[in-house]
């Protein structure tokens, strides 16, 4: 999975009315930069996603 997906899965994984608020953006951004670690990080593991 590339990095873009995982981004698109993360923005696909908020709320709209969350997505939406203007205050959140910086908590925003710190969760997709979470979740592309995590993604990195199982990659580099070798561990296979899910499918």
């Amino acid at each position: 999975m590339s990095p873009y997906a995982v981004l698109r899965a993360a923005v696909r994984a908020l709320h709209p009315d969350t997505r939406a608020v203007r205050g959140f953006r910086t908590a925003r951004k710190r969760f997709y930069r979470q979740m592309l670690c995590a993604h990195a990080a199982r990659q580099a593991a070798g561990d296979e996603p899910n499918a």
